[in-house]
């Protein structure tokens, strides 16, 4: 099946093995996941997919509006998309 528009955005296509984040950028408990996997996995290990996909998580306020931002951002840059989710999940308080 075909997608004109997901909110999810592959970092590598192809590989042995996808891996499938459903990651809160409001989230402590994925901000944790993002490091282990940003930091220490994907330079790591180079034989794998990465999907992103948006969990918006209602009792985060700020939720919305941070996926909101990253969207924009992947829409108009593309390629700035995976350092703007390094940089929303590094500044996080």
């Amino acid at each position: 099946m075909e997608e004109t528009f997901s909110a999810s955005h592959h970092y590598r296509t192809g590989g042995t093995h996808t891996i499938e984040l459903y990651l809160d950028f409001a989230c402590p408990f994925s901000a944790r996941m993002w490091h282990t996997v940003y930091s220490q996995l994907v330079p790591e290990y180079r034989d794998f997919g990465l999907i992103f996909r948006h969990q918006i998580q209602p009792w985060h306020p700020s939720s919305l509006a941070m996926h909101e931002a990253a969207l924009a951002v992947a829409r108009l840059s593309p390629h700035n998309f995976w350092m703007f989710c390094d940089a929303l999940f590094t500044r996080q308080s």
